[in-house]
């Protein structure tokens, strides 16, 4: 079977994890301080930590915005659901905002339509837009932050899939005033499960460094400023972490590579290939717009007759049970969403991909969709 991601530790990792596993120290400590350095040289950030998760870290720069009841966030409509979910845990409310149909991305001017929307409503305070990079492209930041500056809104960055990625020859997590990576095994760096967040506001930092240990103060450890929990990365996990930053150049570097072998194989293959636009991808995921009226379950599951795994991308967020039960927005809200979501496919693509599973990949869409 040609899987659709397969995890893997380089032999540095795993060197450093059973040299950690047999020392004293297995809470965070200078390994993980260590990783948070050079975290902040590949992100361009000066303040970084590392967390359990990337939805932990979401929810602690949430938390450290101040963002709760009474708050709009918008936030990309196609995304793994915990980029909302943690808007719903701070008590505010996700506006979803729809996408463009060639990236995945929030489209800027649907975002501008939102926010004046709410704005004229009245009801809820325009307060943040949380802005996904899905599967390693960056958005359109430059439009996305005119017009969040033209509102005076903050961005955060869920850069859950984007670290290695560049726009504008800026890395993904140095547009907004924070950003959140993750380290979940479908990821390009691995630890099992881990993620970060980095800023760029001391303020926010301390404050969400705070929430995420037990709401201990930065400035005096023996006191506690808040009711925080407990967010923190093992140093366990930061040891299975740091080797794989260092080489972090080289393993995006060969999914761009995959990438546009890919590309080239299915040149002439009914449906939309991803585009690479101005600016370096990082390739989490290769997606694959099918053609509209296929029938992408039982595609799936033809293909794993045949060896090969696939995918179905992200989640319409806003489709799903819990925030149809939430919201009065009906599909129409979202044309290009409702139009994308139930084509696309995700491809094999992980760091030791061989180009003959490549070819059988390709080979099998080619015959199946021809």
């Amino acid at each position: 079977m040609i899987p659709l991601s397969r995890p893997s530790f380089p032999e540095a990792s795993i060197a450093l994890w059973l040299e950690t596993a047999r020392s004293p120290q297995h809470t965070r400590s200078t390994i993980a301080e260590s990783c948070e350095v050079l975290l902040g040289n590949i992100t361009k950030r000066s303040l970084t930590y590392l967390t359990s998760s990337c939805t932990t870290a979401l929810h602690a720069l949430l938390h450290g915005l101040r963002i709760g009841e009474g708050d709009a966030v918008f936030v990309s409509s196609y995304s793994w659901q915990a980029t909302a979910n943690v808007i719903e845990l701070t008590g505010a409310v996700p506006v979803f905002i729809d996408v463009d149909e060639s990236t995945f991305n929030m489209c800027p001017e649907r975002l501008n339509d939102e926010i004046r929307r709410i704005e004229g409503e009245g009801q809820l305070r325009p307060a943040l837009a949380l802005v996904v990079h899905a599967f390693g492209c960056i958005a359109d930041m430059q439009e996305i932050m005119n017009v969040c500056r033209t509102y005076e809104i903050p961005v955060v960055e869920d850069a859950a899939c984007a670290l290695g990625a560049t726009r504008y020859g800026k890395p993904a997590g140095s547009f907004g005033v924070a950003a959140a990576f993750s380290f979940h095994p479908r990821k390009i760096i691995n630890t099992g499960e881990g993620g970060a967040f980095v800023s760029s506001s001391k303020e926010l930092h301390e404050v969400a460094v705070s929430f995420c240990d037990h709401g201990r103060s930065p400035h005096d450890k023996s006191d506690f400023m808040m009711a925080g929990s407990n967010y923190r990365i093992s140093e366990l996990s930061a040891a299975l972490l740091l080797p794989q930053l260092r080489i972090l150049k080289d393993l995006v570097e060969e999914r761009q590579l995959l990438a546009r072998r890919y590309l080239e194989l299915l040149d002439g293959v009914p449906g939309v290939t991803p585009k690479d636009m101005l600016h370096s991808h990082s390739w989490q995921s290769f997606v694959y717009l099918l053609p509209e009226g296929t029938q992408r379950e039982r595609l799936i599951l033809d293909a794993r007759k045949f060896g090969i795994e696939l995918g179905t991308g992200t989640v319409a967020m806003p489709f799903t049970s819990y925030f149809r039960r939430r919201s009065f927005t009906e599909k129409s809200h979202f044309p290009s969403l409702t139009r994308l979501h139930q084509r696309t496919l995700s491809l094999p693509m992980y760091n030791g991909l061989d180009p003959e599973s490549q070819m059988r990949v390709a080979n099998f869409l080619a015959e199946y969709l021809r």
